[in-house]
């Protein structure tokens, strides 16, 4: 007979196991009758929790800090006089001028703390920590974003998707309870502080803006990890890209933007790597990106050292104040310094828009990017469409980026350019070019605003950015009636 103590042991762990499974059950159960009164459909299965060892997390950033500041760039920004022209499309190789201006010194220094950095890579093992066998979607939002992600989550709903979001916040001061403990979880998401992992180091160095990508998804809990700007729209359910080519050979997958990559000659001397023919592919357009941590490790190592030091350092080199200056540029040239596959989607990127109000011409407000897995099937045909443009068969759209006016409630519907006439009707927001138009199964602008129009009504009080807009909710139903009521799904 097992001592009394042994027993009793046995008993206290059966009983929290019991206690656990009833809470699982309960918190499932809850979770189906809110969304149903939420108006979304039942998630098919359930998501475990995603919560991750942040204290592995801390001691994992705690010596990537130190690795980074004990290779600094060593001198001040480089000199740069002036930015490179935005030169869209190119498809041939293009000779441009060099923006910026290094001595041998300052290119030597350089040298010397990014080869530092890469030899630690070898030397000290930092080891990713998240779940394994998990996927999800992590994106960057706080403040006017905020209501954008709960808009694209309910649109993912919709879409089917049972992929989990985390949703990254720089500082404490931008979590919104009722948000992020009431409304998130419903959607199958969570907030997570950067700031509280960030901040765990001996000396905090500030970062903010591009640089908060790069940190979301090392610091994320998803092996798999879609990244999402919070106004970039999946129009299909985006777990088909992790089950199939090219992310299962590749591991990383990118999207293009509409410029031609800018980098300064001095960058390749300084990473020991050599200059591919700016006429390759495109320059990249992060809105979306798709990484495995397993896999490309290093690479978001690596992309973490160019971000760290980007802004006075790296991000001129990479772009020299070229379109789009940030964080976009640094994931390829860090997969190819640590020699891990990637793959540019190659079909070119579609602006969407409507006409001016005017002169009819095109006036484009967001960015169309297209199916990775149909892109990767022709491409391995052979059929490269940016220098094939008659080709057939183009790949679906996969994301609309909208990118240049954000559709928040709290102004899109004032909006005298985009969404109205000159008499003040409205008018729709995506409607040309028709060519690119007809190439969508969905009318997305009709679903999102549908869902817009259920957050301004649901949570006008809720969102912080919200705050003394009591008319949002009229508004939405307003256009809503006007624009689409008589329509189908």
């Amino acid at each position: 007979m097992a001592p009394h103590g042994i027993r009793f042991k046995h008993s206290v762990i059966t009983i929290f196991i019991f206690l656990a499974l009833l809470w699982l059950q309960w918190h499932w159960r809850n979770r189906i009758i809110y969304r149903a009164s939420y108006g979304l459909p039942p998630l098919r299965q359930m998501i475990p929790g995603q919560i991750v060892d942040t204290e592995a997390q801390i001691r994992l950033w705690r010596a990537l800090e130190h690795l980074l500041t004990s290779n600094p760039p060593g001198i001040p920004r480089p000199a740069q006089s002036g930015s490179i022209p935005e030169i869209k499309y190119q498809v041939q190789e293009h000779a441009f001028q060099e923006m910026i201006s290094m001595s041998d010194e300052q290119v030597a220094s350089m040298k010397e703390g990014h080869g530092g950095f890469v030899k630690g890579l070898s030397v000290h093992q930092l080891h990713p920590v998240y779940n394994k066998r998990t996927r999800g979607i992590v994106c960057t939002a706080g403040g006017g974003y905020l209501p954008l992600v709960v808009i694209t989550l309910r649109l993912l709903a919709r879409l089917g998707s049972t992929l989990p979001m985390e949703v990254f916040l720089e500082a404490g001061a931008e979590y919104e309870s009722h948000i992020c403990e009431v409304i998130l979880p419903i959607l199958n998401a969570r907030c997570v502080i950067l700031g509280e992992i960030l901040n765990a180091a001996p000396h905090p160095r500030q970062i903010g803006r591009f640089q908060l990508k790069i940190f979301s998804i090392m610091f994320s809990s998803f092996e798999e990890v879609l990244f999402l700007d919070a106004d970039s729209l999946p129009i299909q359910d985006p777990l088909r890209l992790f089950e199939s080519e090219p992310f299962k050979s590749k591991g990383l997958v990118l999207w293009p933007d509409f410029w031609y990559p800018t980098p300064s000659k001095y960058f390749f001397d300084i990473a020991g790597i050599s200059q591919p023919s700016n006429a390759l592919r495109q320059a990249t357009e992060s809105g979306q990106l798709l990484i495995s941590k397993k896999t490309h490790w290093k690479t978001l190592l690596m992309a973490a050292y160019y971000n760290y030091w980007g802004p006075d350092h790296y991000y001129p080199l990479l772009a020299q104040g070229g379109a789009g200056e940030g964080d976009k540029e640094t994931f390829i040239p860090a997969a190819r310094v640590v020699s891990e596959p990637f793959y540019q989607v190659t079909e070119k990127v579609a602006a969407i828009g409507n006409g001016d109000p005017n002169t009819d011409a095109m006036l484009g407000n967001a960015m169309l990017q297209f199916d990775p897995i149909e892109d990767y099937r022709l491409t391995s045909k052979g059929i490269y469409r940016t220098t094939r443009p008659s080709a057939e068969h183009s790949p679906k759209p996969f994301f609309i980026h909208i990118n240049l006016i954000k559709f928040n409630p709290k102004q899109i519907y004032d909006d005298k350019l985009i969404m109205r006439w000159p008499n003040g009707s409205y008018r729709r927001a995506w409607t040309k070019p028709e060519v690119v138009m007809d190439l969508l199964d969905i009318d997305a602008e009709r679903m999102y605003f549908e869902e817009a129009k259920w957050a301004a009504c649901n949570l006008m009080h809720r969102f912080r950015d919200w705050y003394g807009k009591d008319d949002i909710c009229r508004k939405a139903k307003e256009h809503w009636e006007i624009m689409y009521s008589g329509e189908r799904s």
